[in-house]
C-alpha cells in the first residue's frame, strides 16, 4: 500500500500543518494553518497558509501570511481563533494560497 501525503495529494502550498480550526456551531467547516519555513531552518521569512475545508474536503485557499519573527507567527496562530477582523486584516498579505 502507497503512503498518502495529505499535503503533496491534495496539492496544497505550504510544508507542514500548524494548526487546524473547527466550528461547534458550523460541524462540516474546518480551518487548517499550514506553514513553510515554520522551523526557521530556511533564509526568509516563515508563510502561513490558510486554508478553508467543507465536509473534509478542500473548499478553498483564503489567505496567506509572512513573519519575519517566529514568536510573532505562533502568537498569531494561538490567537487566531480569537482575533479581531482589524488585526486578522493587518496581519494579512491579501494573497489567497494556490490549489494546484
Amino acid at each position: 500500500m502507497e503512503n498518502f501525503d495529505f499535503l503533496k495529494d491534495a496539492k496544497l502550498q505550504g510544508e507542514e500543518v500548524v494548526a487546524t480550526y473547527f466550528f461547534p456551531e458550523e460541524a462540516t467547516f474546518m480551518l487548517m494553518a499550514i506553514g513553510e519555513n515554520v522551523n526557521g531552518e530556511k533564509e526568509g521569512p516563515t508563510a502561513i497558509y490558510l486554508y478553508m475545508f467543507e465536509d473534509g474536503e478542500v473548499s478553498y485557499g483564503v489567505d496567506t501570511f509572512f513573519f519575519l519573527d517566529h514568536d510573532r507567527m505562533f502568537d498569531f496562530i494561538n490567537n487566531l481563533s480569537n482575533m479581531s477582523a482589524l488585526n486578522y486584516l493587518l496581519r494579512s498579505a491579501a494573497i489567497p494560497p494556490s490549489i494546484k
